[in-house]
């Protein structure tokens, strides 16, 4: 399931990616190299809180991604904020920091730091709730990086994440994922003249199980990928 739930936002993130226009560039405080030391930290403080819990480590090989952009990092992050919302909520009784809307216009790696520390902030409270005082430190660890390099800690806490929440992700809540992504896939077939907004679904064939749903997402995300291109959108390889 959890391998389903990154494929499965990749998807919906892509599909965002499309939809959402670009405007002018925002004016940038941090680079990749500051959210990349900040995803480390987060990750860092996290297995704090993973030890004392005594949840188990994700050690799962590293999605095999390429050219991911600023759009798609700022997703996922937000995807990480979420659970980081959750787990302060579960541990602590926190309140929710925003993830904030979808961007209408260029994302920027400030935009993308700034949910990182909103999301270490959240998993600070998480510690503190189970008597952890201990702090990592914001290093400093390369000089430049793409956001590729960002993407991966960020899918690696991610991944973590689930193995520590009490409340896993269910059934329903991939539905409505789906469900997003195909909103997304009509809004961008209703701009092309004579396309069907929605196709017929095809016919349900018998039990499935998270692997089938995994390989047609799959199929659905090489779809996507050699589409974009040609209208001029870059994506994730």
């Amino acid at each position: 399931m959890t391998t389903l739930k990154a494929t499965l936002r990749s998807f919906v993130q892509v599909a965002a990616l499309l939809a959402v226009p670009l405007g002018a560039a925002q004016a940038q405080d941090v680079d990749n190299a500051a959210a990349y030391a900040l995803a480390n930290q987060v990750a860092d403080e996290l297995e704090l809180v993973r030890e004392r819990m005594g949840r188990p480590f994700d050690d799962s090989p590293r999605l095999p991604v390429s050219a991911v952009s600023e759009l798609e990092l700022y997703f996922q992050t937000q995807s990480l904020l979420r659970k980081a919302n959750q787990l302060a909520q579960e541990l602590a009784g926190a309140a929710p920091r925003s993830q904030g809307p979808v961007p209408s216009g260029e994302v920027g790696a400030s935009d993308v730091y700034a949910l990182l520390d909103d999301a270490l902030a959240q998993i600070r409270v998480a510690a503190e709730a189970i008597g952890i005082t201990e702090r990592a430190t914001f290093e400093q660890r390369v000089t430049s990086i793409a956001p590729t390099g960002v993407f991966l800690v960020v899918i690696d806490v991610n991944r973590q994440l689930n193995h520590m929440l009490r409340v896993p992700i269910s059934d329903a809540e991939v539905f409505e994922e789906v469900s997003a992504a195909i909103t997304f896939a009509a809004a961008l077939l209703a701009t092309y003249p004579g396309a069907t907004a929605v196709p017929e679904a095809p016919a349900f064939d018998g039990y499935k199980r998270p692997a089938d749903v995994y390989e047609r997402l799959t199929e659905c995300m090489d779809a996507v990928i050699r589409v974009a291109p040609k209208i001029g959108v870059p994506v994730l390889g």
